[in-house]
C-alpha cells in the first residue's frame, strides 16, 4: 500500500477552515503573531533560500527579530486557518485526542535572497 492507496472516508474527513481579518494591518499582524507564540503548542519558523538550495531550512533569524520585519508585502501572505481533526502531531487521522486547531501563519517576509515563513499552532 502506498498513500495513493490510502482512503479517507467522508464522514472522517472535514475541510480546513481559511479566514481573513476585515482591514487587517502590519500592527495587527504583529500583535496577532505575538499572541498566538505566547499561547502556542507548536511553532515553525524556517526559510527558503532558492540561490543555495530548493528546501526549507530552520531559519537564521529568531521570531521576535523576523516579526519585526514584517511589511506591508507579506500582508497578503498572512492566514488564520482552522485545522480540521487534528492532533499535535499533525496527522489527519489518529487515534490520539483529535480537535480543530488554530493555525495562523504568514511567509513572503523577504530578506536579500530569503523568504522566510512562521507557522504557529
Amino acid at each position: 500500500m502506498n498513500c495513493y492507496d490510502l482512503q479517507v472516508s467522508d464522514e472522517l474527513y472535514q475541510p480546513d477552515e481559511f479566514y481573513r481579518i476585515d482591514d487587517i494591518t502590519v500592527p495587527k499582524i504583529k500583535k496577532i503573531l505575538r499572541w498566538a507564540r505566547d499561547n502556542c503548542a507548536w511553532m515553525d519558523v524556517d526559510m527558503l533560500d532558492c540561490s543555495v538550495r530548493l528546501n526549507r531550512v530552520s531559519s537564521d533569524i529568531d521570531f521576535e527579530d523576523l516579526v519585526d520585519l514584517v511589511d506591508e508585502r507579506a500582508e497578503p501572505f498572512f492566514r488564520v486557518i482552522i485545522r480540521k481533526n487534528m492532533n499535535l502531531f499533525g496527522y489527519p487521522v489518529d487515534d490520539r485526542e483529535e480537535r480543530d486547531m488554530l493555525m495562523i501563519g504568514i511567509r513572503s517576509i523577504e530578506v536579500d535572497s530569503k523568504e522566510y515563513f512562521i507557522f504557529i499552532l
